[in-house]
């Protein structure tokens, strides 16, 4: 059987699946925030002032 590689220490398998799983969870959870994020932005009424549009008929006590 000299196609049979040694396998490594099960630490660095360990960590290698670790390592994998992390980055596959890093992924799907920014996929999941970017679609909510896009959802969020597209729902948001586009008739809403920003707020360097404020009229003085504002009361606040702040300076302008």
């Amino acid at each position: 059987m000299a196609g049979d590689a040694p396998q490594p220490p099960i630490l660095i398998r360990v960590l290698r699946t670790v390592l994998r799983a992390l980055l596959i969870a890093f992924a799907v959870g920014f996929g999941i925030g970017t679609w909510l994020r896009c959802t969020a932005e597209r729902a948001t009424p586009r008739s809403l002032p920003y707020l360097g549009e404020r009229t003085s008929e504002v009361g606040s006590d702040r300076p302008a």
